[in-house]
């Protein structure tokens, strides 16, 4: 992890690119490595709660294309 100067251009930004992130932490700006968690175990709601928020998602799509409902 490194901690960049103060730049204008970048406060208060979080940006990925390829793999590292640029994200503000306790004021500073940070550029750190991507997380990795693909070895992330999920609790036995967490697979419900995914796709309830899938099922948003598409539904808060499906307002957003159709102008007639937004």
């Amino acid at each position: 992890m490194a901690i960049l100067p103060d730049n204008h251009l970048l406060a208060g930004m979080t940006v990925k690119f390829g793999q590292f992130v640029l994200q503000q932490v306790k004021g500073k700006t940070v550029i750190s490595a991507l997380p990795d968690r693909s070895n992330t175990k999920l609790s036995d709601k967490q697979p419900e709660v995914q796709v309830r928020f899938k099922i948003a998602v598409a539904y808060a799509r499906a307002i957003n294309e159709g102008s007639e409902k937004r």
